[in-house]
């Protein structure tokens, strides 16, 4: 077992700090309930789409994607021919279903009418939300050898066709968001835990498509309705936690789901993996909650950027991102310092900026494909009244302004422990910026953005080392 270091920081007397600039007020996760919140018996037809490209086979191990093999699976309004396809495992082949991919040309390009040739000139850079003080492009150097034992990771479950996408996402964002991870087995753990952050976001929100759910083992009357997925969510969490053993027989989702939990566990300290798993639970319930301000008419969370911000900070594993932080380096923050009001500061902004980030890559997918309302720039131009242009100007702006706010926090860092700590939210930061501009989750020829209609380019930027060998 590796060791583990348990740094205590001292903390003196600090004033009492604005929470963020553009004042919304203090993240709270999760989502307060409202009384008399209704549980819609509308809540199981989703959102209509997939925010997934998924790949049919096994080819995250590439480092080039092909646009003509993404598929994006439709839960309600696209119906897919299924067919066979023989998937290795280690005592030989099965014939499992998958699904025939769907060619970008297939999805329809709503965007916004005043988007042309001209436009792309007034667009913000998305690399402009690297601001000073932002490290440079970096990945793992572990990258390679941790692409080897996800593959042998995907071989364990061939039932599974989607689960080599899944594990290149998750290999993709933490070697972009966590480029100084100490050790090859932390790199995979911590890929395995973004793929199936990924995973239950589309089995419980985004896509609820039967052969996903009968893939991990998730019974459609899970999804009845928000309270049926708050109790199987609150199970799945019992089971990431080590406090209950997953059902008899186990789906795949808890059996996988617990696996992660025992890994996460031997590799920390109680304290790190009891904040983890309540960290977790927070952004599941605040996914149902906002899902279900959607169906009621959106008189929460969608009432201008100030509500919006609250709910996007909440949902979007700001929190749980920045804690692996904390695991890739196995230096852990006590919890005497996670209520301080500095580092509350650090926490809001980075999970602000991590939503604004995510909502400026994905509005092609959400706004124009699937209609969806959480999204900072269709917030912009719904509740502001901004056209498209201006929206997307003001949605970097707003997300430059938390960055800028987590940079300046280092000059009130009174120790070198809480610089250092800095030193891996920026990264965490920019790297999410990095990982949205490299993988093809985000990219569609039809995007708003023109560096988003790159369908060719590959997600990996670290060469093998030469003479480096496996460390299996």
């Amino acid at each position: 077992m590796i060791s583990t270091q348990t740094i205590c920081l001292c903390s003196p007397g600090i004033p009492q700090p604005g929470i963020c600039i553009n004042s919304p007020v203090p993240l709270v996760s999760p989502l307060r309930r409202r009384e008399g919140l209704n549980w819609s018996s509308g809540f199981q037809k989703g959102r209509g789409s997939s925010t997934s490209a998924l790949k049919q086979e096994s080819s995250f191990f590439s480092s080039a994607e092909d646009a003509s093999k993404l598929k994006v699976q439709r839960s309600t309004t696209v119906q897919v021919a299924a067919k066979h396809s023989v998937v290795s495992d280690l005592t030989g082949t099965k014939t499992v279903e998958s699904v025939d991919p769907i060619s970008p040309a297939q999805l329809p390009a709503q965007l916004p009418a005043q988007l042309g040739s001209p436009v792309d000139d007034q667009l913000p850079p998305l690399l402009s939300m690297i601001i000073d003080g932002f490290p440079p492009l970096e990945q793992s150097e572990y990258i390679h050898e941790a692409e080897i034992l996800l593959k042998q990771y995907v071989e364990r479950y061939p039932t599974i066709t989607s689960l080599a996408t899944y594990c290149r996402f998750g290999l993709c964002a933490a070697s972009y968001a966590h480029p100084g991870v100490i050790s090859l087995d932390r790199i995979v753990v911590m890929s395995i835990n973004y793929a199936l952050l990924f995973v239950l976001d589309d089995l419980f929100f985004d896509m609820r498509a039967d052969f996903l759910l009968h893939q991990y083992g998730v019974s459609r009357d899970k999804l009845e309705s928000p309270e049926t997925i708050e109790e199987y969510i609150d199970h799945i969490g019992a089971v990431l936690g080590q406090q209950v053993q997953p059902c008899n027989p186990p789906p795949l989702i808890e059996t996988m789901m617990s696996e992660l939990g025992r890994n996460l566990m031997e590799r920390s300290n109680p304290e790190w993996f009891r904040y983890y798993v309540d960290y977790f639970l927070d952004c599941q319930r605040a996914c149902i909650e906002s899902e279900v301000d959607i169906i009621q008419g959106r008189n929460l969370y969608f009432q201008d950027v100030e509500s919006y911000t609250v709910m996007r900070a909440a949902n979007v594993a700001g929190k749980l991102t920045q804690v692996m932080t904390e695991f890739a380096n196995d230096a852990y923050i006590p919890g005497i310092l996670r209520v301080d009001p500095y580092f509350v500061k650090i926490t809001t902004a980075a999970s602000i900026h991590i939503g604004f980030v995510n909502d400026l890559f994905s509005y092609h997918r959400e706004s124009a494909i699937e209609k969806n309302p959480r999204n900072l720039i269709t917030v912009l131009m719904e509740c502001e009244g901004m056209p498209f242009v201006q929206a997307a100007q003001t949605a970097v702006g707003l997300t430059n302004k938390y960055a800028s706010e987590v940079v300046d926090l280092e000059a009130e860092a009174w120790n070198s422990t809480l610089r250092h700590y800095l030193v891996g939210i920026k990264a965490v930061l920019a790297g999410n910026i990095y990982f949205c501009l490299a993988d093809m989750r985000y990219h569609h020829p039809d995007s708003a953005f023109p560096e988003l209609r790159d369908m060719t380019s590959s997600w990996k930027i670290v060469p093998r080392k030469k003479g480096q060998g496996l460390k299996l």
